[in-house]
């Protein structure tokens, strides 16, 4: 309809609600103080499959911290949504673990197209962003990923992680890891 999708994430949620029905109700004036509209999509990414909530206690914060991008990942020409989970407790080794997760045309509530574990001692990062953009000049955006440790009461680690990875469907998990270095 040429009219992007608006995606909302707060406290490890993600909706994705319709632009189009969205700005007619703006253009109607019909938005007050609320917006009843249901999602296209909702997923709580702090709830395991079964309803319960996913085990934080490795991440400094005590619950897992979410974050979200938007962009073409996959090179279809349709805008994809990236999202990077710390702080989940592995069941394996008993650390916190970092998700990068990418669902295809916005679709949230469906199987990832393509989800990878870090196990850089990311996960127990108090601070994460993803942004997705083609800084390499490649045929599909980039996954630019950037975790910073915190050390104590006093504040935050001088340094923090920065992680570069692509879609790619060859690969294990969809996920190809280009890069990676620490950032003083």
């Amino acid at each position: 309809d040429g009219v992007d999708e608006l995606v909302i994430g707060v406290d490890g949620e993600v909706w994705v609600y319709d632009g189009a029905t969205m700005l007619e109700a703006v253009n109607n004036n019909s938005i007050d103080k609320t917006y009843d509209e249901k999602p296209l999509y909702h997923k709580n990414f702090n709830l395991n499959d079964d309803g319960t909530e996913k085990d934080g206690s490795q991440c400094s914060i005590l619950k897992p911290v979410t974050r979200f991008a938007v962009g073409d990942v996959d090179g279809d020409g349709i805008s994809d949504i990236t999202v990077l989970q710390v702080g989940v407790t592995d069941e394996t080794s008993g650390k916190g673990k970092a998700e990068l997760m990418l669902f295809r045309s916005g679709n949230v509530e469906a199987e990832p197209l393509a989800s990878r574990i870090i196990h850089d001692d990311c996960g127990n990062s108090i601070f994460c962003d993803v942004k997705v953009g083609n800084v390499s000049a490649g045929n599909y955006n980039d996954i630019i990923l950037f975790f910073r440790d915190y050390t104590d009461a006093d504040g935050f680690a001088k340094y923090g992680y920065l992680w570069h990875a692509m879609y790619n469907p060859n690969e294990s998990g969809g996920i190809y890891k280009a890069g990676s270095g620490q950032v003083n």
